[in-house]
């Protein structure tokens, strides 16, 4: 997956063998363009972006039913990409916001 940011090209991959469900959302909604002008509407400077909701507010997300976390043992470092990580946490459903991690996170 590419995002296209002002300061340059991000390439992001795509673990489908740890959230299947997940990937699976996400392309299908890269396809349909449905992030596309879609803006950072959750910055936390030295933490995390959070992006994927089209009315900017945090409240929005696709028209698509939600989808249960899927959790992973793996260690959320700087640069993972992962579901909505407060609903995962308590194990509620999302449809289509990410977050960025932008430093290690430990405590995830």
């Amino acid at each position: 997956m590419l995002m296209e940011l002002k300061s340059g090209t991000v390439k992001i991959a795509l673990r489908d063998d740890l959230a299947p469900n997940h990937v699976e959302r996400i392309k299908q909604l890269i396809t349909e363009k449905f992030y596309d002008g879609v803006v950072f509407h959750r910055v936390i400077d030295g933490f995390m972006a959070q992006t994927g909701d089209p009315t900017g507010t945090g409240m929005g997300g696709s028209d698509y039913p939600d989808l249960r976390a899927e959790f992973t043992s793996e260690p959320f470092q700087r640069g993972i990409l992962s579901n909505l990580i407060e609903f995962c946490l308590h194990n509620l459903p999302e449809s289509s916001r990410i977050y960025s991690n932008i430093l290690n996170d430990t405590k995830l």
